[in-house]
């Protein structure tokens, strides 16, 4: 699958189908055409990691000043996994990007733990240093610090795109 490039200007007015046509004819194998038609059909939205972090960090921030009773449970329904593994996944994404197509699902989920673990740390580190530490600061910068490389990861996939 080294020669991705063809001849002609690809897909201009062209269906799929009639793009891996093209393709085929090219001397492309099926799979060849394929992906590559794959690739150039690609669309950028915005992915399901961004959205599960902005939904996420919202229930978060207003489980802070809510005054019902369930809160707590979802504060830790929702912080526990949120802390675990959002906030290293997210980085993740925003550090390796596109490699990360090439590791599976397992990988990234440990890289992700290890990851979050480490900057919880460090958050903690820096608010003793500078502040209390209590569940209020640390959730404000952990949400801080998430929602701050989810977007520069959405917009930095955005300008890959060519969007």
């Amino acid at each position: 699958m080294g020669r991705m490039k063809s001849k002609s200007p690809l897909m201009k007015g062209m269906t799929v189908e009639e793009a891996v046509h093209v393709l085929r004819q090219q001397d492309y194998s099926l799979d060849e055409a394929v992906e590559l038609v794959r690739r150039k059909y690609e669309v950028g939205g915005v992915s399901t990691s961004f959205v599960m972090t902005q939904l996420t960090s919202s229930i978060l921030l207003l489980s802070l000043w809510s005054q019902w009773i369930g809160v707590e449970a979802v504060r830790v329904i929702l912080g526990i996994p949120y802390s675990t593994f959002l906030v290293g996944y997210n980085l993740l994404l925003l550090l390796y990007g596109r490699a990360l197509q090439e590791t599976s699902g397992l990988e990234r989920m440990g890289i992700s733990l290890g990851l979050s673990f480490t900057v919880i740390s460090v958050v903690g580190l820096v608010l003793d240093s500078f502040s209390s530490v209590s569940l209020t600061h640390i959730l404000l910068v952990l949400v801080s610090f998430t929602e701050g490389v989810s977007v520069v990861n959405f917009l930095v996939e955005r300008r890959r795109n060519g969007d």
